[in-house]
């Protein structure tokens, strides 16, 4: 499998804010550009929400699927992906009802799905296709998801994901409907460090509309900066604050 490692500046900060981002909400990033010409706008939506997305991460992996045969199959049991983790590598398995891996100069049938019309690679020449259902499960657990997506909703079929682990959290992929989407580009993540997940459900709504996929990334909890501490941890660096304050309005 072709994964890089990507990094982003790590930003200080104190422990109190560490124990803020311990009890976050779920950050959502999305970004969508119409006609692209199958490619990915320099500075464009969904470029733009990819970088803040990839800036809250350190260390994480990116899986372009190019490393994978053209017209590989995710059906039955599916391809097995590795990704960097804080502690080592996580193993993720990916396998759908129906689609497979396309390479874009070459072309052909897949799963029952023909590669091409309009969907493309956003690195490499290799991308990821699906028409129904993917479940993507990890071996280990994890706190940050994201993909480019392309030729999302033209047929106005809607992606949904289902995260299971800590909880069951559902959300609905917000691309344009109908033909104005052909061949758009999207990024949508997630960074959750309240609720690890093991595993994302995709389904499609509608039927007919086909979904490509490429440049996955993950990231555990501790791939998350600032990383999160527990926060027993945080209120004792808070008491030391509050002591050193203490004795330096006595001392003044």
């Amino acid at each position: 499998m072709r994964t890089t490692t990507l990094t982003s500046s790590i930003l200080a900060g104190s422990l109190w804010l560490a124990a803020s981002n311990a009890s976050a909400v779920p950050m959502i990033f999305f970004g969508e550009d119409l006609n692209p010409g199958g490619t990915v706008p320099a500075g464009g939506n969904a470029q733009t929400a990819r970088n803040s997305f990839l800036s809250n991460l350190t260390g994480v992996g990116n899986e372009n699927f190019d490393s994978f045969g053209n017209l590989t199959p995710i059906t039955g049991g599916g391809i097995n992906v590795n990704f960097p983790g804080s502690s080592g590598a996580i193993t993720a398995n990916l396998a759908g009802s129906d689609g497979g891996i396309c390479n874009q100069t070459i072309g052909g049938t897949v799963g029952n799905i023909g590669c091409g019309f309009s969907r493309f690679a956003t690195s490499g020449n290799n991308y990821l296709q699906n028409a129904s259902n993917m479940l993507l499960t990890f071996s280990d657990d994890v706190a940050a998801f994201g993909f480019y997506g392309t030729d999302f909703g033209d047929i106005n079929g809607v992606v949904s994901l289902t995260f299971t682990g800590g909880a069951v959290e559902v959300f609905n992929v917000p691309s344009t409907q109908g033909s104005a989407a052909d061949g758009n580009l999207i990024f949508w993540g997630i960074i959750d460090t309240d609720n690890t997940f093991s595993s994302v459900n995709f389904a499609a709504s509608g039927g007919g509309d086909v979904f490509g996929f490429d440049d996955m990334v993950i990231g555990d909890r501790q791939q998350v900066t600032p990383a999160p501490v527990p926060a027993t941890i945080a209120l004792f660096g808070l008491g030391l604050a509050g002591l050193g304050w203490s004795r330096r309005k006595r001392q003044s």
